[in-house]
């Protein structure tokens, strides 16, 4: 290359480099992704896991739920992206809580108004039923999101998205 076709390389090189930190998002996301579903959600027993510890793989119904939004640009040269489950006891695993049975129903034989029950199918096969269920934290995102962070996984991905992008791989 002369000195004369420098600035034209420049030029097609920072042309690049916004997308590049779009690639670099989406190849962060996509570790995430990763990473959460092979070391945070695989533990499968067939009953529930310790307070504290990530959920039990029992149907893989969480696992699956997981969506990834691809980056888009909030500024100039950043980018924001995110992966995360879309079931709706999602957000009850990772903090914990108490779950209420809601409806009512008519015992037909008084015609008295009770309380209805939550029913669910445990991991011995047979069903349970509560009025009222507390749920310990099973923490798996934040977690996921601290080891990632700590171990280059983030870092690793970005790099590779951005160097993909770039034509550098």
């Amino acid at each position: 290359m002369t000195p004369d076709e420098l600035p034209a390389y420049m030029d097609a090189l920072l042309s690049r480099v916004n997308e590049g930190g779009r690639a670099a998002c989406d190849g962060m996301v996509a570790a995430f992704d990763k990473g959460i579903k092979s070391d945070e959600l695989i533990r499968t027993t067939g009953h529930p896991s310790a307070p504290g510890s990530p959920p039990a793989l029992e149907t893989g119904r969480l696992r699956a739920s997981f969506r990834i939004k691809h980056a888009e640009e909030i500024g100039a040269y950043r980018w924001r992206s995110s992966d995360a489950p879309n079931t709706v006891y999602a957000h009850i695993q990772e903090y914990g809580g108490d779950i209420w049975a809601k409806h009512t129903y008519v015992d037909k034989r008084t015609g008295v108004t009770r309380p209805g029950f939550l029913r669910w199918k445990g991991g011995d096969g047979g069903f349970h039923f509560a009025r009222h269920v507390h749920l310990p934290k099973r923490p798996y995102m934040h977690p996921a999101a601290i080891r990632m962070s700590g171990d280059g996984t983030f870092t690793q991905g970005a790099v590779s998205g951005f160097e993909r992008e770039m034509g550098w791989d």
